[in-house]
């Protein structure tokens, strides 16, 4: 999908899909709005190339907490963690990315895909599961 610089080395790639499994894993103990419910790797890694644009991650997400005070009080802690220099509406967007900057860390190399905002690729592209709850 997106190009960062010169792309990522596949060798490079192999090494970070052990790290993001471990960071859904932490991601899901820990006190989120959203569970992480499965993750797959599509895109150049699936080919042959030794350099990839990227290393494209797909992830399928759930509610924590059915609608009502517990999922409004998770919400609240999650945006309780955000920036506070951020203006009140950037603080609740900050908060519903939570789980991409924790998948993510600060590697641009990563191109985290919501699966219900990119359904078509998750319905039509070949995937690789590394991750399922």
């Amino acid at each position: 999908m997106a190009k960062h610089g010169n792309g990522i080395r596949r060798t490079t790639a192999e090494k970070l899909i052990p790290v993001l499994v471990e960071r859904a894993r932490q991601y899901n103990a820990a006190d989120g709005t959203e569970w992480i419910d499965r993750m797959a790797i599509f895109g150049s890694y699936l080919g042959d190339k030794t350099v990839l644009g990227d290393l494209d991650v797909m992830v399928w997400l759930s509610p924590r907490y059915p609608i009502g005070p517990d999922r409004d009080a998770a919400v609240q802690r999650s945006i309780d963690r955000s920036p506070e220099y951020l203006s009140p509406i950037a603080r609740i967007l900050h908060s519903g990315a939570e789980w991409v900057r924790a998948l993510r860390g600060k590697n641009p190399a990563v191109s985290i895909h919501n699966a219900d905002r990119d359904a078509i690729i998750a319905q039509t592209a070949p995937l690789q599961d590394i991750f399922r709850r």
